[in-house]
């Protein structure tokens, strides 16, 4: 059985060039964002298999 739901990104250690941005349409109110080439999120540990990067290039 597989199964998925977003990761709260506000668990999420930023590095430079990250900004975040509360609005009531993004989930759980909050989005990071980042046009910074070598930008990361880390996180200490994660349970499951994999991660998956929602992007989108404008």
């Amino acid at each position: 059985m597989c199964a998925s739901a977003p990761y709260d990104d506000r668990a999420l250690m930023a590095s430079a060039g990250w900004k975040r941005t509360k609005g009531a349409a993004y989930p759980r109110r909050m989005i990071s964002t980042s046009t910074r080439k070598g930008a990361t999120l880390k996180t200490g540990s994660t349970r499951g298999g994999a991660i998956a990067l929602v992007v989108t290039r404008c």
